[in-house]
């Protein structure tokens, strides 16, 4: 959404994305400490809201801007490495007990593009989550994410 004759636009997006974390540390049963290391990948639905400044550059336009998004967990997977032989495959479990993972996240979004005249653009971004995933006491759990994405602008008038 283009805002008048200035060179702000608020772009509203929504997106598949893919997130997650590595771990390692010790499991300790019963007086015996296992090393156990693992990666989770969580997908989401996410809805940045950002504001960007534009400028002209060749047959389209450069932008840059930021601003917040709030993503919805819709699945996910964890694999643990025990004793760096035993491999256990889970679904990611959603909830608000110790153990699951809180579903909603949220944060903040920078990002820099181009935009071709025709309306699509190619885009990098970084993440930064604010909200703690962990439904574990003392645990905190946040998504920091980096990509590139390529999109188009629907009705944008800027030309």
């Amino acid at each position: 959404f283009d805002l008048g004759e200035s060179k702000l636009s608020i772009l509203q997006e929504i997106s598949y994305s893919t997130k997650g974390f590595l771990y390692s540390g010790l499991l300790d049963l019963s007086q015996t400490a296992i090393p156990v290391n693992g990666n989770v990948y969580i997908n989401y639905l996410e809805m940045p809201l950002n504001m960007l400044y534009y400028s002209g550059l060749g047959r389209g336009h450069f932008f840059f801007g930021g601003g917040p998004y709030v993503a919805i967990g819709l699945n996910g997977r964890s694999k643990v490495i025990y004793n760096e032989k035993e491999v256990e495959e889970l679904d990611i479990a959603f909830g608000s007990e110790p153990g699951t993972i809180k579903k909603t996240d949220y944060g903040v979004q920078g990002l820099i593009g181009y935009k071709l005249g025709y309306g699509s653009y190619l885009k990098l971004f970084y993440s930064h989550g604010l909200a703690n995933l962990s439904n574990t006491p003392g645990e905190t759990i946040s998504n920091r994410n980096f990509g590139v994405s390529f999109g188009y602008f629907f009705g944008s008038g800027r030309k």
